[in-house]
């Protein structure tokens, strides 16, 4: 009976992973449909940095907030969904600890954002690929974040820049319509 809970479980588990990878397919790709909507931004990051407060402080990682943005106008859920897949990756890429700075600003017309890690970087010859769907170099992943990042930028008008420095860190920089 035991070995059958631990089939049973394994199952389960297994079945899970695949909707999650079905469900990420599927959002990949549906052109993402915005509810465009005021956001509190300063309220926006507190809720960023609630959601990845144990894991940031298990892997001794800073968060820190740089902004003088106090409104944006955005679709809150695949904005909240850009942000948590930037910063998971960046945690991710951090395995001794670092710092993840994220700065907001507003120049002219546009929303400028950079999320910034001290984490082990990009290799050039990844760099080139890390938008593309199914394309990952980690051992469990999908491939699919980054490209969701980039579509949902997109949709929002904006642009997403990287640039990146083995052992040195990555910077995200998007950059939106105001």
């Amino acid at each position: 009976e035991e070995k059958s809970r631990q089939a049973v479980a394994k199952i389960q588990k297994e079945v899970t992973n695949l909707k999650n990878l079905v469900d990420d397919f599927l959002n990949f790709a549906r052109k993402p449909s915005l509810q465009v909507e005021e956001i509190d931004f300063p309220e926006f990051l507190d809720e960023i940095r609630l959601y990845f407060s144990n894991q940031l402080a298990t892997a001794k990682i800073h968060l820190r907030f740089h902004t003088e943005i106090k409104n944006i106008r955005a679709d809150f859920y695949h904005l909240k969904r850009v942000f948590l897949n930037l910063i998971h990756n960046s945690i991710q890429a951090m395995d001794n600890g670092g710092i993840i700075d994220v700065h907001a600003s507003e120049e002219k017309n546009q929303i400028k954002i950079s999320i910034h890690d001290t984490g082990h970087g990009i290799s050039t010859e990844d760099l080139k690929k890390i938008f593309d769907p199914f394309y990952t170099t980690k051992e469990f992943g999908n491939g699919l974040g980054l490209s969701f990042v980039q579509k949902i930028v997109q949709a929002h008008g904006g642009v997403i820049l990287v640039h990146s420095e083995l052992n040195k860190g990555t910077n995200m920089n998007i950059t939106l319509p105001k």
